[in-house]
């Protein structure tokens, strides 16, 4: 009788075991990877297989705005390099001149 009580204890172990598996996790990749946001004023369109994110620029000499457009590598290269001149300005504004080091 005892062996009995053993082997049901046992089966009521294994199918509650069995039961509280985890569900299988997402892959890494989808969640590592979040949707590109594009900057304030800029639209999102569509050019063949490519998306570009576009803006109207103001052209100097003309009344016509010009469209420019970027894909997003070029668009977060765009961001690097207005925050280097960013940089480069608030340097000339502390320093006074484009020659002193900042240190």
């Amino acid at each position: 009788m005892a062996t009995a009580g053993a082997w049901a204890a046992l089966l009521i172990c294994v199918s509650l075991a069995a039961g509280a598996e985890e569900p299988p996790a997402k892959p890494q990749a989808a969640q590592a990877t979040p949707e590109f946001k594009p900057p304030p004023g800029f639209r999102a369109r569509k050019r063949g297989e490519t998306v570009v994110y576009c803006r109207k620029e103001a052209v100097l000499g003309s009344r016509f705005p010009a469209e420019k457009c970027y894909d997003e590598a070029g668009l977060r290269q765009l961001k690097l390099d207005e925050l280097e001149q960013m940089e480069l300005l608030e340097r000339i504004r502390a320093c006074g001149t484009a020659s002193c080091s900042a240190g």
